[in-house]
């Protein structure tokens, strides 16, 4: 019996695929999902992958790739199997990355849980910071800076510098000593072949420039499982887990022969500190840096980051890794999750590209795992409501009705019951939306055409729509957790023809302050 749940599988995958396609990333996305409490690795996904009827078979864009590579019939031959042996990699755990800013969980925990941060401490980032010994400064992903901020503004806002002067606290032997104790000195013991070990710095030259690097994540590698891991000891309180995809062993009549045990003996942080690492975590999805993290009715912990490929840029070349890693609830975590999107092609800040879909899985899965929405009060205002049906109703009834709701109403025709609607029952919409009811003759026709919202601010697509007569549906959204953002998608195309009152689905996404 194994921990992967089908339905949550499913729809990481979903995600993946879309995100892949988004960001047409050259070395693949993968996502993990793991149930904090006991290591039952939930969702395993790395796309592209490959057909288990056909796994010698290349994908479509491993076969492009394939088709334009120019060469003899045996480097044809060997480009092929290398490309077959990648689809057949399970990213997750075979292979190593820079963790980036994510890593910056890790430090913070250390830090408070070392008491070597108060409330009261100040960092100043004027967008860089020199260390000595090091010819070139350390930037910052906010050039300008972000100033004078607090410890919990250096953990939200993604602060290299002020991080650098934690690392600066906490010190070479500690920061190792962490580093081992939170279990990346070794495979993390899944139950799966393959898995990579993490690469750390040599300990006989770790200097001063290595630790300021290392608290933001860069110039060391590890697995995604296993910095997943890592993240799932914070969530559930500071112990380590074991993460593994065996349940249990069960005979031929479905009885179980032997269970997985969860060992929770050894802890790495306190309870305490692990807490406030959450709660630091959980603001800054509402108003820091992991801003397209946050899923609606839910309290999300989330941090992302955009990591440099240190090997890469010493031969001169640019390539990042954008991820994302959060768990949820905040209050109460049940479940991690990591989305690692490896050298997208355009936009690659972690919170622009990887935070999205982070929101994206967590929006179906939490439901679906009975973890019911906690609506706040400004949200109950803001979330849109489903309308009921309303055909075959005195027309006067329905448009009096419709008003208790919120919700405005026009009225086509001179009969005195209702023959159609636009939108059609069940469909939501939010408050001061726009219900068409259609009497005697008259029947929906396409007359509005469509405005481009792409591009604009939430409130400036919320009123070229309504302008319209048309009704705005916010993709996982309310109006409140999308003030500042922009429209990157709208499901009806512009100067299209569509009846009024029809519904425009539209995504909103954070690009300022978001690394």
């Amino acid at each position: 019996m194994l921990t992967v749940d089908w339905t949550i599988q499913s729809i990481l995958e979903k995600y993946l695929d879309e995100a892949l396609i988004e960001t047409q990333a050259k070395n693949r996305v993968a996502g993990i999902i793991m149930d904090v409490t006991n290591g039952e690795i939930l969702a395993d996904s790395t796309k592209p992958d490959f057909d288990l009827n056909s796994p010698f078979e290349l994908d479509p864009a491993s076969l492009a790739l394939f088709d334009s590579f120019t060469g003899t019939d045996e480097e044809r031959a060997a480009y092929k199997t290398n490309l077959i042996y990648s689809l057949w990699k399970n990213k997750s755990l075979t292979e190593i990355y820079e963790p980036g800013s994510t890593f910056k969980i890790i430090t913070a925990s250390i830090c408070v849980e070392e008491q070597l941060v108060s409330d009261t401490d100040t960092f100043y980032c004027p967008g860089y910071i020199k260390i000595p010994g090091f010819g070139q400064p350390i930037r910052c992903a906010r050039t300008t800076g972000h100033g004078t901020i607090n410890f919990e503004q250096a953990l939200q806002q993604s602060c290299n510098p002020a991080f650098v002067m934690l690392s600066q606290r906490i010190g070479n032997d500690l920061f190792y000593k962490y580093y081992k104790a939170f279990g990346y000195t070794e495979r993390t013991g899944i139950d799966l072949p393959g898995e990579a070990i993490n690469y750390f710095f040599n300990l006989n030259t770790f200097n001063s420039v290595d630790l300021a690097v290392a608290s933001f994540g860069q110039n060391f590698k590890v697995t995604p499982i296993s910095h997943l891991s890592a993240i799932s000891t914070v969530a559930n309180g500071g112990y380590k887990v074991t993460p593994h995809v065996l349940k249990a062993t069960l005979d031929k009549n479905g009885n179980i022969l032997k269970s997985y045990d969860v060992d929770k003996t050894r802890q790495v942080i306190s309870e305490s500190t692990a807490n406030r690492i959450c709660s630091i975590l959980e603001q800054g999805v509402i108003d820091g840096g992991s801003k397209n993290a946050a899923v609606v009715g839910y309290k999300i912990a989330a941090k992302t980051g955009t990591s440099v490929k240190t090997e890469l840029k010493n031969k001169g070349k640019t390539e990042y890794t954008s991820s994302c890693v959060a768990f949820a609830p905040a209050d109460d975590p049940k479940i991690a999750i990591i989305i690692m999107i490896d050298e997208p092609i355009g936009a690659y800040y972690g919170g622009v590209i990887a935070a999205p879909v982070v929101s994206k899985v967590l929006s179906e899965v939490l439901p679906y795992l009975g973890i019911e929405p906690k609506y706040t009060d400004s949200e109950l205002s803001l979330i849109a409501n489903p309308i009921d049906d309303y055909r075959g109703r005195n027309v006067n009834d329905a448009s009096d009705e419709l008003k208790t709701k919120k919700l405005n109403c026009k009225i086509i025709g001179d009969g005195d019951t209702v023959k159609e609607q636009i939108p059609a029952h069940g469909t939501s919409l939010m408050q001061n939306g726009i219900v068409v009811l259609y009497t005697g003759d008259a029947v929906p026709e396409s007359t509005v055409k469509v405005p481009n919202i792409i591009g604009m601010t939430a409130a400036n697509a919320n009123k070229a729509i309504i302008n319209a007569g048309l009704n705005i549906n916010l993709v996982d959204s309310t109006m409140d957790m999308v003030d500042g953002a922009i429209a990157i998608k709208q499901s009806i195309p512009e100067k299209e023809l569509v009846a009024p009152g029809t519904v425009i689905s539209v995504e909103f996404r954070h690009y300022n302050g978001i690394e």
